[in-house]
């Protein structure tokens, strides 16, 4: 069978040939293409219409054009946009009014008091120390003293330096042994009385039927109000009022007359006094309990045990009121005190400041260094307390105290205890012997305590067939602890020092202080808040307006004084709110005004300024004072997403807060009193030696300080962009 080979695509040659010619018509039009098409003008068409208030209330409208021309402003009665044609969007953003500020005044002189206490370390002080160094780059008058006033104050004053010989430990205590102590319960709350319900009950009865008389009565008193009278003034009607008042007293009497309430009141009567005899029966029982306690030793102390013959003469005095058993006993815990340990001796060395240098030499008021390391170290190094293990001498010598004794030990029982020396307090310094001591470091001396205060006997516990002794813990003559005694030097070997010996804990290192009283006025200020700026509502977009658009922009709000109430307040924020109502009342906007603030803002101010030691003080220049808090400034940014102009360069501030009250002060001139003086033991021994600081000019609050009223706020405003 024969096939048909014949090919039906291009050859080669043909198809180079196609090429070649597709090349050519390309590069022929190359031109054409490449050519810059010039752009299709477009009708643009892009503005923004405000309308606002301005500083008069009249409304304000203003045009701006794509062109960037700005339209006049133009008063008019209300504002009216019509929309614009080809605008295909519109933005509408608006800003509430803002509220007026507060009206508020009050500026007055105050006292600014300052005190200033140099101190030397190692005192005991009652008050907020500052230092006991001048200042480094010179003292400043009210304030700070230099060297010399410190050298000159501090010198010939006393202090005191005080050292501790510990106390002996207290005895024991006994403790637990219990006893039985005649009670009765309340009878008139928790036990059922023989007659019956109880006495509570007909009580109750009887105060309810006398409040029922009480009403009937006042109401019987009404019935003088039915008199007529003629011209005469005689009563018309007597019979009639006589007649209501027969009422009244009829069921008066029927209240008083019925069985319940006779029977009830005569119940009563019988049970309180019966009562009251057996209260009174019950305290003579109790009288002859209490006279068991007679010819007790001094130092002990007895309790009245109940016995079972007690329990029923208190029964018996109950009986015909109660149907149980009312009398009762009580297990008591008591304690046997311990007896006091021996008192703690207080070394107690007075001395004075001298300036006495570590060499024997007197110290230069001018020295500075010098001053100030003998005030460093009096207190810390030259005198130190602490203890011995010698009397008189320094041998063991160490910076910590004597260690009272430990309280002897407690002890528990239920049968009599005596406890004296089993359960005796320890002695002072217990178990090293120790005595109390003040170091004189310059003069490698000490002064100590002579003896060891010793513990007190423990407490002790007797029981009898009808009572209970223990010991109360009182100081007694062998039975409590020996008291420490001292000193060994009444001197130390120094002048003008003088050393005793106090029972007591109440002595406490005393070093003096000089204390600076400064006091000057100040001026105190209190001025209205100003007012909130409106509200800004986010910007709404909308691709269709009529022009039926109803603007409403209020005035600003009105300054407001102390006489608004929150009513009223609530009031005037209400009437400041921005509305737009557009396309037939289906779009309607709103942005709330600003809020008022009736709050004062307080601000004070010092009138001087502390100058080098005899300089005068400065008068300070006053600021006016102002709300700092509240920010007054409009809400509104201007962010143009159509026409791009920048409306903030044209002062506009829609919707600001009024600026609260200011005040003006010209009173700034200082005056006061100051003073300068020694303490010690809180009592001045040198000076205070005082001046008065007077005002170079007077203040007079009506003409020196101007008063400047609060601001309105200012009105909102609507803003249209397409």
């Amino acid at each position: 069978m024969k096939q048909n080979n014949k090919n039906l695509g291009f050859t080669l040659v043909e198809l180079m040939v196609f090429f070649i010619f597709i090349s050519i018509i390309l590069a022929a039009s190359t031109p054409i293409i490449t050519k810059r098409i010039k752009s299709i003008p477009l009708k643009v068409n892009h503005g923004k219409f405000i309308c606002y208030r301005d500083g008069n209330g009249n409304y304000v409208q203003r045009t701006f054009n794509a062109a960037k021309e700005v339209g006049e402003a133009k008063i008019v009665d209300s504002c009216s946009f019509k929309p614009p044609k080809r605008a295909i969007l519109y933005k509408i953003e608006l800003i509430g009014s803002g509220a007026g500020g507060y009206t508020h005044f009050i500026h007055k002189d105050e006292n600014d008091a300052r005190t200033t206490y140099y101190c030397i370390p190692g005192g005991s002080y009652n008050v907020s120390c500052n230092s006991y160094v001048a200042s480094g780059d010179g003292a400043q008058k009210y304030q700070d003293l230099t060297t010399e006033q410190i050298y000159k104050y501090f010198m010939n004053v006393p202090f005191q330096f005080v050292a501790n010989s510990g106390s002996g430990g207290n005895g024991g205590t006994i403790s637990e042994l219990r006893y039985r102590l005649l009670i009765t319960g309340d009878k008139a709350n928790n036990y059922n009385y023989t007659y019956g319900e109880g006495l509570d009950s007909i009580d109750d009865d009887i105060a309810s039927t006398y409040s029922k008389i009480s009403d009937l009565l006042a109401e019987k008193s009404d019935c003088s109000d039915l008199a007529k009278k003629d011209d005469e003034g005689k009563i018309t009607n007597q019979e009639e009022i006589d007649a209501c008042k027969n009422e009244y007293d009829d069921k008066i009497e029927a209240l008083k007359s019925a069985e319940s309430y006779d029977t009830n009141v005569k119940i009563s009567n019988e049970r309180h006094k019966d009562i009251s005899n057996a209260a009174s029966a019950q305290a003579k029982l109790y009288t002859q309990l209490h006279s068991r306690c007679n010819g007790v030793a001094n130092h002990l102390s007895c309790s009245y045990a109940a016995l079972d013959t007690d329990i029923d003469a208190l029964d018996a005095i109950w009986a015909d009121i109660v149907t149980t058993s009312i009398a009762g006993t009580q297990h008591n815990t008591v304690n046997g005190n311990g007896f006091p340990g021996g008192r703690n001796m207080q070394i107690v060395f007075k001395g004075k400041i001298n300036f006495v240098g570590e060499g024997g030499s007197l110290i230069s008021s001018k020295d500075e260094a010098a001053v100030n390391n003998y005030l460093g170290n009096l207190l810390t190094t030259y005198y130190q307390t602490g203890s011995t293990s010698a009397i008189g001498g320094c041998g063991g010598w160490s910076k910590s105290s004597v260690k009272s004794g430990e309280k002897g030990k407690d002890v528990t029982t239920n049968g009599t205890y005596d406890g004296t020396e089993s359960n005796k307090g320890k002695d002072a310094g217990f178990p090293e012997k120790r005595y109390g001591a003040i170091y004189l470091k310059r003069e490698n001396a000490c002064i100590t305590t002579t003896k060891i205060p010793k513990g007190g006997k423990g407490g002790s516990l007797y029981k009898y067939s009808d009572r209970v002794e223990w010991s109360k813990g009182t100081r007694l003559k062998d039975w409590a602890g020996e008291d420490a005694e001292g000193p060994s030097s009444t001197n130390g070997g120094l002048v003008n020092a003088e050393v005793s010996g106090v029972l007591s804990e109440s002595q406490r290192n005393t070093a003096p202080y000089i204390q600076i009283d400064t006091e000057l006025n100040k001026r105190y200020h209190e001025v209205g808040k100003s007012g909130t700026p409106g509200s800004v509502l986010p910007p709404r977009y909308v691709a269709y307006l009529r022009d039926d658009c109803v603007f409403n922009i209020p005035q600003g709000g009105q300054p407001i004084d102390g006489s608004y109430n929150s009513e009223m307040l609530a009031s005037l924020e209400g009437s400041l709110d921005t509305t737009l109502v557009c396309n037939e009342g289906t779009l309607k906007l709103r942005a709330e005004g600003g809020k008022y603030q009736k709050v004062a803002y307080p601000k004070e101010y010092t009138l001087y300024k502390y100058t080098p030691a005899g300089g005068d003080l400065t008068s300070t220049v006053l600021p006016t004072t102002l709300d700092e808090e509240t920010s007054i400034a409009s809400l509104y940014k201007y962010r143009d997403v159509f026409t791009k102009y920048k409306l903030d360069s044209m002062g506009f501030n829609f919707g600001g807060g009024g600026q609260g009250s200011q005040i003006k002060d010209h009173c700034n001139s200082p005056h006061g009193s100051h003073s300068e003086g020694v303490k010690y033991d809180g009592k001045y021994v040198k000076g205070p030696f005082g001046e008065t600081i007077a005002s170079k000019r007077p203040c007079n609050e009506l003409t020196d300080v101007e008063e400047i009223e609060a601001e309105n706020g200012v009105g909102g405003a609507i803003i249209i962009s397409w």
